[in-house]
């Protein structure tokens, strides 16, 4: 009798030590972080430290409520590190506005085309698939092209030289999967690669010709608009993207544009009818919402 009060009293007793209660704290970015708060300071920081030791520190403005959650050690079992459900589960969709520079030629084994520089803005979204990886399409425009010489002759005192630009405007939609990794609370590393889909809007190419052949020197430009005949309008590509995020809002990025389609439509029985590709580096600012 008294060893059957004595487990019964040790029982009672344990009953508290059973019950676990586990600190919630909800982003407003649809993080979801859970663990024990160990500071909170009101207005400005809130420290939570998870079970595997991390411990994560936020602004109070990018919380956007804290719960007590109790469970059992017993019955309820810790399934966080089997990544069984994704902490993106609960996570909305965010959206950004994009804008950058591009640096891009025409590729092609016959024609030596050189860099120009141009320009690139839209609109990006964020669909979270898993805890760190996201799904990334993207609305652009996004101004390419090429520079070329096509005649170089003579010295510094007689020369002839002609130099065209190729100016090809582009709605562009990129459709990536990227995968993001946390360095800190306030920076993450951004990878994502996927293709790009193009549709030219107009294309335009500018011939700058220059001579000085003893009395007699001068220069004049002529632009020729790109027709249907001339390049085919429609564009696809394989592209990468190398950045990083502070603050879950600011990113900078670099990335390639690997054109796939032959971009020309030119006579087959002249030099023009060499195929050319788009490539393109760029380098971005994205601010997300």
């Amino acid at each position: 009798m008294k060893k059957f009060l004595l487990l019964t009293l040790v029982g009672i007793l344990s009953l508290p030590l059973l019950a676990q209660t586990t600190d919630t704290v909800y982003l407003k970015n649809g993080s979801v972080i859970r663990g024990s708060v160990i500071e909170s300071i009101p207005n400005e920081t809130i420290k939570i430290k998870t079970k595997d030791g991390s411990v994560f520190v936020y602004n109070q403005s990018e919380v956007e409520k804290i719960t007590k959650e109790e469970g059992s050690k017993l019955n309820m079992p810790d399934l966080s590190s089997l990544n069984i459900t994704p902490a993106y589960a609960d996570k909305t969709i965010r959206y950004g506005v994009r804008a950058g520079f591009n640096a891009s030629k025409l590729g092609s084994d016959i024609l030596a085309y050189k860099y120009k520089v141009g320009a690139n803005a839209g609109l990006v979204a964020e669909i979270p698939l898993t805890s760190n990886i996201y799904f990334e399409p993207s609305l652009l425009y996004s101004l390419k092209g090429a520079k070329i010489k096509e005649a170089d002759e003579g010295d510094d005192d007689n020369y002839y030289k002609q130099i065209a630009t190729t100016h090809l405007h582009y709605l562009e939609v990129p459709l990536h999967i990227g995968i993001k990794y946390p360095i800190n609370e306030k920076l993450s590393a951004l990878f994502d690669a996927g293709p790009y889909f193009a549709f030219g809007l107009a294309g335009s190419t500018k011939v700058k010709t220059s001579w000085h052949y003893y009395d007699d020197s001068g220069s004049e430009t002529e632009t020729t608009k790109l027709t249907n005949k001339d390049w085919n309008k429609f564009d696809w590509g394989l592209g990468v993207k190398l950045g990083a995020e502070l603050y879950n809002k600011y990113r900078l990025s670099l990335g390639y544009d690997w054109g796939q389609q032959n971009v020309n439509k030119g006579d087959s029985d002249d030099i023009i009818s060499a195929k050319v590709k788009n490539r393109c580096f760029h380098i971005d600012l994205t601010y997300m919402f």
